[in-house]
């Protein structure tokens, strides 16, 4: 007799909002995380996967399952990339898993999902998620450095549970981390708060066919402004009172993080001054210990090291292109804006220094 949960065959749709307590219950056994966690929390789930979005038609988080059972999940988070004349549709894959009892079911999901853009981008992830990914199609393009500076380091030490005999000397290298001088401030760099369309207006980026870019800056900042699990802070920078780039704060318990910023110039010591301002924003926050960023370019990891700041993991970005349309050499500039990494928490400070 044949098992009819075994011969039926299982079905790929685009999720809606009553599946969110299938979805939250299935992540946490997937991921064996409590129901209380932000990213399975209703708010965050419709955020994330429901609200209508302009660069994104319909939901945005996707199921396999069979006779009703989910067997694997992933969500888009809508991106667009700019060649020459050309927008590349594009999207960062999140929230994805699958049933360890359910053999290629989160294949079979993300073969589905790789046919709703021309470009779909990942950033790191431990070693069976980066095997999992190039058995997906991924293949690394460039890295970025993942790089912290300590702002409050006896906070930072006294809002962690766990403690050790490495703990002590955990708190006196952030105390001399933190004590490092962020270089003499240029009084005519300052910021402002400034509106998503402010923010965008201040970019002036060419793509050519052999230079990718991001685009849909607006619409990103946009909803990052409306993320219900992180408070976020946005601020063009100006020089001479004239704007010349911008930076965007998340915070996540315990963490600040420069989760985008741009600037119209390609000078580490501009840059060394945009993360000046970003720092000083950052302290203001009397919840943040410590602040987070992705530094993509050399430029930005020279003036971060100059800041302070200092390099804790280095990350691949994964692109999967079957249609060829970003060159295999292109450098792309992913910030964490360009994921989940500039609101992912647990709830509960979490910290890389």
């Amino acid at each position: 007799m044949t098992n009819p949960a075994r011969g039926a065959k299982p079905v790929f749709r685009p999720s809606t909002p009553e599946d969110q307590a299938g979805i939250a219950q299935f992540l946490d056994r997937v991921f064996q995380i409590p129901l209380t966690q932000p990213v399975i929390q209703p708010a965050n789930m419709h955020w994330k996967y429901w609200k209508p979005e302009v660069a994104w038609n319909g939901s945005r988080s996707y199921v396999l399952e069979r006779d009703g059972a989910i067997l694997a999940h992933g969500a888009v988070w809508p991106l667009e990339l700019l060649r020459g004349g050309d927008t590349i549709s594009c999207f960062g894959l999140i929230d994805w898993a699958a049933d360890p009892a359910s053999a290629g079911a989160g294949m079979a999901l993300t073969s589905r999902m790789f046919q709703l853009a021309d470009v779909v981008c990942v950033v790191g992830g431990s070693e069976s998620a980066l095997r999992m990914r190039r058995a997906m199609g991924f293949r690394p393009r460039n890295r970025i450095q993942v790089m912290a500076r300590p702002l409050r380091p006896f906070r930072q030490i006294a809002s962690q549970r766990a403690w050790s005999w490495k703990t002590l000397a955990r708190l006196l290298r952030n105390v001399a981390w933190s004590s490092r001088p962020l270089g003499s401030p240029d009084a005519s760099w300052t910021s402002m708060p400034a509106t998503p369309a402010e923010a965008a207006d201040t970019i002036s980026r060419s793509a050519s066919e052999d230079h990718v870019v991001f685009g849909g800056t607006s619409g990103l900042l946009e909803r990052l402004a409306q993320c219900p699990v992180v408070r976020s802070a946005l601020r063009v920078v100006l020089k001479d009172g004239r704007p010349v780039g911008y930076f965007l704060l998340t915070f996540a318990p315990g963490q600040a993080r420069i989760a985008a910023c741009w600037l119209s110039s390609s000078l580490a010591a501009d840059w060394q001054e945009l993360y000046r301002l970003a720092t000083a924003e950052a302290r203001r926050d009397e919840a943040s210990n410590e602040l987070v960023t992705f530094a993509s370019t050399d430029v930005q990891r020279q003036a971060l090291d100059a800041c302070g700041f200092h390099a804790r993991r280095t990350e691949e970005v994964l692109v999967h292109d079957p249609r060829h349309r970003v060159p295999a050499d292109a450098h792309i500039e992913f910030q964490m804006i360009h994921g989940d990494a500039a609101f992912l928490h647990d709830g509960t400070p979490s910290y890389l220094t």
